[in-house]
Protein backbone atom coordinates (compact mmCIF):
# COMPACT_ATOMS: atom_id res chain seq x y z
CA UNK A 1 0.00 0.00 0.00
CA UNK A 2 1.70 3.21 -1.36
CA UNK A 3 1.19 6.41 0.72
CA UNK A 4 3.95 8.68 -1.04
CA UNK A 5 4.37 11.61 0.96
CA UNK A 6 5.04 14.82 -1.27
CA UNK A 7 7.15 16.92 1.14
CA UNK A 8 9.61 13.98 2.40
CA UNK A 9 9.15 12.52 -0.98
CA UNK A 10 10.42 9.13 0.86
CA UNK A 11 7.60 6.22 -0.61
CA UNK A 12 6.53 4.98 2.67
CA UNK A 13 4.44 2.15 2.83
CA UNK A 14 2.00 0.84 4.61
CA UNK A 15 1.47 -2.35 7.11
CA UNK A 16 -1.50 -4.17 8.41
CA UNK A 17 -2.91 -5.34 11.30
CA UNK A 18 -6.08 -6.43 12.94
CA UNK A 19 -7.75 -6.72 16.77
CA UNK A 20 -8.33 -8.73 18.51
CA UNK A 21 -6.44 -11.74 17.61
CA UNK A 22 -9.06 -13.73 16.06
CA UNK A 23 -10.32 -11.20 13.65
CA UNK A 24 -9.91 -12.30 10.17
CA UNK A 25 -7.52 -10.00 7.83
CA UNK A 26 -6.56 -11.25 4.52
CA UNK A 27 -5.58 -10.01 1.36
CA UNK A 28 -7.87 -11.45 -1.69
CA UNK A 29 -8.63 -10.97 -5.13
CA UNK A 30 -12.39 -9.51 -5.12
CA UNK A 31 -13.73 -9.28 -9.15
CA UNK A 32 -12.64 -6.58 -10.95
CA UNK A 33 -11.04 -4.69 -7.94
CA UNK A 34 -8.31 -7.33 -7.83
CA UNK A 35 -6.25 -7.39 -4.74
CA UNK A 36 -8.22 -6.01 -1.68
CA UNK A 37 -8.16 -6.47 2.17
CA UNK A 38 -11.01 -8.24 3.88
CA UNK A 39 -11.57 -7.58 7.41
CA UNK A 40 -13.98 -9.63 9.23
CA UNK A 41 -14.40 -8.83 13.38
CA UNK A 42 -14.64 -12.30 15.79
CA UNK A 43 -17.90 -10.33 16.95
CA UNK A 44 -17.98 -13.60 19.32
CA UNK A 45 -14.64 -11.96 21.46
CA UNK A 46 -17.29 -9.44 22.56
CA UNK A 47 -14.66 -6.70 21.82
CA UNK A 48 -13.60 -3.78 20.32
CA UNK A 49 -12.29 -4.95 16.45
CA UNK A 50 -10.79 -3.12 13.94
CA UNK A 51 -8.41 -3.10 10.91
CA UNK A 52 -5.19 -0.54 10.71
CA UNK A 53 -3.13 1.15 8.28
CA UNK A 54 0.24 1.69 9.63
CA UNK A 55 2.99 4.14 8.30
CA UNK A 56 6.34 2.84 7.64
CA UNK A 57 9.65 4.55 7.02
CA UNK A 58 12.21 3.65 4.86
CA UNK A 59 13.51 0.68 6.79
CA UNK A 60 10.28 -0.90 7.20
CA UNK A 61 9.30 0.20 11.04
CA UNK A 62 6.89 1.83 12.10
CA UNK A 63 7.07 5.65 11.84
CA UNK A 64 5.41 8.82 11.94
CA UNK A 65 4.34 10.44 8.77
CA UNK A 66 3.38 13.98 8.02
CA UNK A 67 0.07 14.13 6.47
CA UNK A 68 -0.23 18.16 6.98
CA UNK A 69 0.12 18.10 2.82
CA UNK A 70 -3.06 16.59 2.16
CA UNK A 71 -6.66 17.69 3.21
CA UNK A 72 -8.48 13.99 3.89
CA UNK A 73 -8.40 10.27 3.11
CA UNK A 74 -9.85 8.38 0.89
CA UNK A 75 -10.72 4.89 0.37
CA UNK A 76 -13.25 2.30 -1.44
CA UNK A 77 -14.85 0.07 0.58
CA UNK A 78 -17.72 -2.76 0.43
CA UNK A 79 -19.27 -4.91 3.42
CA UNK A 80 -22.03 -4.34 6.34
CA UNK A 81 -21.69 -3.49 10.10
CA UNK A 82 -24.64 -4.22 12.43
CA UNK A 83 -24.47 -2.41 15.32
CA UNK A 84 -27.09 -1.33 17.45
CA UNK A 85 -25.05 0.78 19.50
CA UNK A 86 -23.66 2.84 16.56
CA UNK A 87 -19.80 3.56 16.78
CA UNK A 88 -17.58 4.74 19.69
CA UNK A 89 -19.83 7.87 20.60
CA UNK A 90 -23.21 5.75 20.34
CA UNK A 91 -24.68 7.45 17.35
CA UNK A 92 -26.76 6.16 14.96
CA UNK A 93 -27.02 2.45 14.77
CA UNK A 94 -24.78 0.86 12.20
CA UNK A 95 -21.81 2.64 12.30
CA UNK A 96 -18.15 2.02 11.96
CA UNK A 97 -15.34 4.60 13.30
CA UNK A 98 -12.77 5.85 10.99
CA UNK A 99 -9.45 6.79 13.40
CA UNK A 100 -6.37 8.72 12.76
CA UNK A 101 -3.92 6.95 15.54
CA UNK A 102 -1.01 9.61 16.00
CA UNK A 103 1.93 10.03 18.21
CA UNK A 104 0.05 12.23 20.43
CA UNK A 105 -3.17 10.47 21.28
CA UNK A 106 -1.50 7.03 20.78
CA UNK A 107 -0.01 5.67 24.32
CA UNK A 108 3.78 4.87 24.99
CA UNK A 109 3.06 1.27 25.42
CA UNK A 110 2.35 1.29 21.52
CA UNK A 111 5.37 3.57 20.52
CA UNK A 112 3.80 7.32 21.45
CA UNK A 113 3.82 10.25 23.58
CA UNK A 114 0.76 9.68 25.42
CA UNK A 115 1.38 8.37 29.10
CA UNK A 116 -1.65 6.40 29.42
CA UNK A 117 -4.35 5.00 26.96
CA UNK A 118 -6.58 7.61 25.25
CA UNK A 119 -9.21 8.34 22.19
CA UNK A 120 -8.14 9.45 18.81
CA UNK A 121 -9.23 11.94 16.65
CA UNK A 122 -12.53 10.15 14.91
CA UNK A 123 -15.71 10.13 12.62
CA UNK A 124 -18.50 8.24 12.64
CA UNK A 125 -19.16 5.99 9.25
CA UNK A 126 -22.34 5.06 8.09
CA UNK A 127 -22.24 1.14 7.53
CA UNK A 128 -20.84 0.30 3.50
CA UNK A 129 -22.94 -1.80 1.44
CA UNK A 130 -22.99 -4.60 -1.03
CA UNK A 131 -20.93 -2.82 -3.73
CA UNK A 132 -17.76 -0.76 -3.66
CA UNK A 133 -18.32 2.98 -2.87
CA UNK A 134 -15.44 5.55 -2.51
CA UNK A 135 -15.50 7.47 0.58
CA UNK A 136 -13.53 11.14 0.93
CA UNK A 137 -12.81 12.18 4.52
CA UNK A 138 -11.62 15.38 5.05
CA UNK A 139 -9.32 15.93 8.00
CA UNK A 140 -11.45 19.11 9.06
CA UNK A 141 -14.50 16.31 9.58
CA UNK A 142 -12.44 14.49 12.92
CA UNK A 143 -13.11 15.34 15.96
CA UNK A 144 -11.09 14.31 19.26
CA UNK A 145 -12.74 11.58 21.29
CA UNK A 146 -12.93 12.04 24.91
CA UNK A 147 -12.21 8.56 25.87
CA UNK A 148 -9.58 8.86 28.75
CA UNK A 149 -8.49 5.45 30.07
CA UNK A 150 -8.81 4.12 33.83
CA UNK A 151 -5.48 4.15 33.84
CA UNK A 152 -5.18 7.83 32.72
CA UNK A 153 -7.85 8.75 35.35
CA UNK A 154 -6.20 6.46 38.22
CA UNK A 155 -2.73 8.59 37.45
CA UNK A 156 -5.19 12.26 37.91
CA UNK A 157 -4.48 12.71 33.62
CA UNK A 158 -7.20 14.27 31.90
CA UNK A 159 -6.87 14.18 28.18
CA UNK A 160 -4.08 15.94 26.46
CA UNK A 161 -6.06 18.12 23.48
CA UNK A 162 -3.63 18.06 20.61
CA UNK A 163 -4.39 20.13 17.87
CA UNK A 164 -5.46 18.40 15.00
CA UNK A 165 -2.61 20.02 12.86
CA UNK A 166 -0.55 18.67 15.30
CA UNK A 167 -1.88 15.05 14.85
CA UNK A 168 -1.85 15.51 11.05
CA UNK A 169 2.21 16.09 11.53
CA UNK A 170 2.60 12.93 13.29
CA UNK A 171 -0.28 9.81 12.44
CA UNK A 172 1.05 6.49 12.59
CA UNK A 173 -1.96 5.28 11.72
CA UNK A 174 -5.26 5.17 9.85
CA UNK A 175 -8.20 2.60 11.85
CA UNK A 176 -11.46 1.36 10.83
CA UNK A 177 -13.02 -0.02 13.64
CA UNK A 178 -16.32 -1.55 15.20
CA UNK A 179 -17.20 -1.94 18.89
CA UNK A 180 -17.72 -4.51 21.05
CA UNK A 181 -21.51 -4.31 20.45
CA UNK A 182 -21.46 -4.98 16.79
CA UNK A 183 -23.13 -8.40 15.65
CA UNK A 184 -21.74 -7.70 12.13
CA UNK A 185 -18.10 -6.04 10.91
CA UNK A 186 -17.56 -7.45 7.75
CA UNK A 187 -15.94 -4.78 5.76
CA UNK A 188 -13.66 -4.85 1.78
CA UNK A 189 -10.98 -2.01 1.60
CA UNK A 190 -9.21 -0.99 -1.97
CA UNK A 191 -7.51 2.27 -3.07
CA UNK A 192 -6.41 4.01 -0.03
CA UNK A 193 -4.97 6.86 -1.00
CA UNK A 194 -4.34 10.88 1.11
CA UNK A 195 -5.61 13.43 -0.95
Amino acid sequence: QSLPNPQQRDGRDGSWSSYPGSATLEHIQDGSNGGVVHFKHDTSAVAYGGVSLAFLGGNGAGSCYDASAYQGIEFDIKGSVVDPRGGWDGGPQNQYTLSLVSAPTQTSSYGGDAPCAMGHYYKQMDSPTGSYTTVRVPWSDFVLSNYVSAECTAKGIGHSNPTLAKVLSSLQAIDWGCTSDATTCDIYLDNIRLY
